[in-house]
């Protein structure tokens, strides 16, 4: 007797209604996360940069000590936001003689100053600082970082306000 008012339908797949509904939810998921998404990626690109000039410092410290070498850091061009070079300074001059890395642009970032770092053969340098501003800067998602060099190359990276004058408060 309730066979005649629950019938098993054969039909596979979804009614015009169902996929209607689907593509509205999913258009409404899409609209809120894309923003969220670009400022993600936007950030992971300024990290990957930024990581990536912190490596180079570290290594050039590293060089100096081991082969007990001036090592430099020059921007290419006077400007790190195109790129820098890492290398050893046999003869002191302040000019590169090996080359040791390199990295072709950090078009993300723009940096306040460009300063040439260079480690002694002891791994020390002269204090500077950097200040770095992402081209896509937001202030909790992708911040301004200054990096500050100690003298004896230890590296301390300070988050800040976008809007902050350099160097952070």
């Amino acid at each position: 007797m309730l066979a005649k008012y629950f019938t098993v339908s054969n039909t596979k797949g979804f009614t015009l209604y169902e996929l209607m509904i689907g593509l509205a939810i999913g258009g409404v998921l899409i609209g809120i996360g894309l923003p969220n998404l670009n400022q993600f990626l936007a950030a992971q690109k300024t990290n990957t940069q930024v990581n990536e000039l912190i490596n180079t410092i570290k290594e050039a410290k590293a060089t100096a000590v081991t082969l007990n070498t001036q090592t430099l850091i020059i921007p290419t061009a006077g400007d790190y936001s195109n790129g820098w070079q890492m290398g050893l300074d046999t003869d002191s001059n302040g000019a590169i003689d090996t080359v040791m890395r390199v990295s072709l642009d950090a078009e993300q970032l723009q940096f306040a100053s460009s300063p040439d770092m260079i480690f002694t053969d002891g791994g020390r340098i002269n204090p500077v600082q950097i200040s770095i501003t992402p081209i896509a800067c937001h202030n909790t998602r992708n911040p301004r970082r200054d990096i500050n060099i100690a003298l004896v190359g230890h590296i301390d990276i300070i988050n800040c306000n976008c809007n902050a004058g350099p160097p952070c408060p």
